[in-house]
């Protein structure tokens, strides 16, 4: 009897363990939705610069809602903004103990580590997430970067031709094949992955990117080409716009630069550069007055940034 009895309350208690468990998930729940619920509230704290009340919201969270912190990615955000990496360490590990192929718990892990600048950790996860979660655009961007901070180069090309198999339309897994190509001067290929981002894949960059690389192995021809069709399909695009001056004046051609100089500045009046530049190449060609007339719009347009005249 003793033992039935013991049964009996082994299960009772199971029971009411349960019953307790559902009403602190359903006052988790509930705090969550409110406007009394202190991740939120840490959050905005954070975003007005006051990490002291975001710390007290915390601490409120942490004990209030344990579960949803682990849930949340506001957590993370909190944890990395007040610098608090060995708590935010332990809730990642916390969370992929719960559910080990989680990508929420090892993307973390991962930001972790990049922002500790220990980057070759960083690559160890952004591997790792590669390796699970195939489409994860993240894993192939982020933990290049990381292998391009380490110098190993090589592996960051590798990784990111692999993001283009499982990703082949994502512009910007290609942007960063060539930008890594580039820098390792593989000219070749690099140049290659430039044209297919321009011609395949319809992205202005692509023009940029490989004008610059015709023009890092001597071919200013193959440069010039790419800009003129780059402006031709993307008349608007400010990198395109900057790249073909800055081409036009190493060419010598200070009339052309000054003129893309002054299509920026009209499509893009709030940027101060494209005045500064078209000034100063105008300028440099002796055309004094009309850099004056620019110059007397900018000091209206900016106050205390220009003069009135040169």
């Amino acid at each position: 009897m003793n033992f039935l009895r013991s049964i009996h309350d082994w299960r009772e208690r199971r029971v009411a363990i349960r019953e307790i468990k559902k009403f602190e998930q359903a006052d988790e729940e509930d705090l969550a939705k409110s406007d009394a619920n202190p991740l939120h509230l840490a959050e905005l704290a954070i975003r007005s610069n006051n990490n002291m009340d975001a710390a007290v919201y915390w601490e409120d969270a942490r004990i209030r809602m344990p579960n949803h912190i682990l849930e949340s990615d506001r957590s993370k955000q909190i944890l990395l903004a007040l610098g608090r990496f060995d708590e935010f360490e332990a809730l990642m590990k916390k969370g992929l103990l719960k559910s080990p192929r989680s990508n929420q718990y090892m993307i973390g892990l991962a930001q972790l580590y990049e922002h500790r600048q220990d980057f070759d950790q960083a690559a160890v996860w952004w591997l790792k997430i590669h390796k699970i979660f195939r489409n994860d655009r993240h894993a192939y961007i982020f933990g290049a970067a990381c292998l391009q901070k380490l110098n190993r180069l090589q592996e960051a090309a590798t990784l990111l031709k692999t993001g283009t198999l499982y990703l082949p339309s994502d512009d910007a897994i290609w942007i960063e094949l060539a930008k890594i190509k580039e820098e390792a001067q593989e000219w070749t290929s690099s140049l290659d992955v430039w044209d297919h981002v321009a011609y395949t894949m319809g992205h202005a960059l692509g023009y940029v990117g490989g004008a610059r690389v015709c023009e890092a192995t001597g071919d200013f021809d193959g440069a010039l080409k790419r800009l003129r069709e780059g402006y031709v399909r993307h008349p608007c695009d400010a990198d395109l716009l900057a790249a073909s001056a800055r081409q036009a004046e190493r060419r010598g051609n200070l009339s052309e630069a000054a003129e893309f100089w002054k299509i920026m500045r009209l499509l893009f009046p709030s940027r101060d550069t494209s005045c500064r530049e078209e000034v100063r190449c105008l300028l440099l060609g002796g055309r004094v007055d009309d850099a004056n007339t620019i110059l007397a719009e900018a000091a209206r347009r900016f106050p205390g940034e220009f003069p009135d005249s040169a």
